[in-house]
């Protein structure tokens, strides 16, 4: 089942954004067209306004935010990093990714299982076909999180995976959401300013930005 444990009812009691980060952790990496049909009967606006609370979104899907896939705030910047990547390339070897973010292979294989298939011989592909389709009916929340993944590409830029973290990142951690809630919403980069931007962009499916 790609939901074990999770019954279509205890879905339906949860709101929008609930809903997808309760689907989101079992599966970290999803189309939109397929939370539409886990979340139903969520009106569409009030799940895409919902989504940046819990999800940043990689070649047109819809990824778990790092503040709530990982333990520490190190390994959600080394993710954080790795998403980046897949924004721009959808292939990357554990290699590449271990030497860069300064870990061990084992730990960046099991950071890279989550939204990754390993193809042998050629290292890791993205998991799902970019979905074009989805930044084309939604350009002004595409817009919104490229702008996002740019901030962080700077943010990483200046405070490089191998040193510690020193600032929240540009825009600062979000003051809703789940993340907050955990207390580590500062610690993961995308995760912070993807959803601030991800907020702004619902105006555009007719919600006000901020909040829930």
């Amino acid at each position: 089942s790609e939901l074990p444990g999770l019954s279509k009812g205890a879905l339906r009691q949860m709101r929008p954004s609930e809903r997808a980060g309760t689907i989101l952790r079992h599966t970290h990496v999803m189309s939109y067209a397929r939370l539409r049909e886990l979340c139903a009967p969520a009106p569409a606006d009030a799940l895409l306004h919902g989504l940046p609370d819990v999800a940043v979104l990689v070649q047109g899907n819809w990824v778990l935010r790092s503040a709530l896939a990982c333990a520490s705030e190190r390994d959600a910047r080394c993710r954080d990093a790795m998403l980046l990547h897949f924004t721009n390339d959808r292939h990357m070897t554990t290699k590449a990714f271990a030497d860069s973010a300064k870990l061990s292979t084992q730990a960046a294989r099991e950071l890279l299982a989550q939204v990754a298939t390993s193809r042998p011989g050629h290292g890791w592909e993205f998991k799902l076909p970019t979905d074009t389709q989805f930044e084309a009916e939604h350009p002004q929340l595409a817009l919104a999180q490229r702008e996002a993944w740019l901030r962080l590409g700077a943010t990483l830029r200046q405070q490089p995976l191998g040193a510690a973290a020193r600032t929240a990142p540009a825009g600062g951690a979000p003051k809703d959401g789940a993340a907050s809630k955990r207390g580590k919403g500062g610690a993961s980069m995308a995760g912070a300013g993807v959803k601030a931007a991800g907020a702004k962009a619902t105006v555009g499916v007719g919600k006000p930005p901020g909040g829930r």
